[in-house]
């Protein structure tokens, strides 16, 4: 029986506990670190843009 060596990607994807979305984990490993701090940078700017929305909504 021969065995394969796991790549470190394939190692941390098996350490993660069920309830962790797996294909938006590995997608992310798959970007640079630039493109990562791109992603989240995005995701902060809607965050906030949702939460400005939401602090409008209760105004009188």
């Amino acid at each position: 029986m021969e065995t394969t060596a796991l790549s470190w990607q394939e190692r941390v994807l098996q350490s993660i506990p069920s309830g962790i979305d797996l294909h938006q984990l590995e997608r992310f490993l798959k970007l640079t670190p630039t493109e990562r701090l791109e992603e989240m940078r995005q995701l902060l700017e809607n965050a906030e843009a949702l939460r400005r929305g939401n602090e409008l909504s209760r105004d009188p």
